[in-house]
């Protein structure tokens, strides 16, 4: 498959694993050290393990989450995407309990990708916005 092409594959199923709520198949797209930084948060995590933890924690927080995307531009090493977000909060989260309300927003995203692997993954949202639709106190 020509490098474009397989960039776009790799993105459709880093979404159909996502949405699955499947870390290990998320995981198994990424780079041995690949990072991921969402804006407005003090962290970025890398490598596998700090990915999969993290995931793990987002999706028993919020076990609804689902993500609608577009895939904008790509090519062989870049592919950005819009993502309509959407979930409910149902686990503790931030070391806080849940309110049950759902959230909606809009992010935009850019993965890296070389020897077929994610090499990295950068989220554009804001995160004020989303915390204050489900009451969440963001610590940062």
């Amino acid at each position: 498959m020509p490098g474009r092409e397989a960039a776009i594959d790799l993105v459709n199923r880093w979404f159909a694993f996502a949405n699955a709520h499947d870390v290990e198949g998320i995981v198994s797209l990424l780079a041995e050290d690949a990072t991921w930084q969402d804006s407005g948060v003090p962290l970025v995590r890398k490598g596998k393990e700090a990915n999969a933890k993290s995931l793990r924690y987002s999706f028993n927080a919020f076990p609804d989450w689902h993500f609608d995307y577009r895939i904008v531009l790509a090519d062989e090493h870049t592919v950005a995407v819009e993502i309509d977000n959407t979930a409910t909060w149902t686990g503790p989260y931030l070391r806080q309990e849940p309110s049950g309300k759902r959230m909606a927003f809009p992010e935009a995203g850019f993965f890296e990708i070389a020897g077929g692997k994610a090499q990295a993954y950068r989220g554009y949202l804001d995160m004020h916005e989303w915390a204050n639709q489900i009451g969440l106190r963001l610590p940062f």
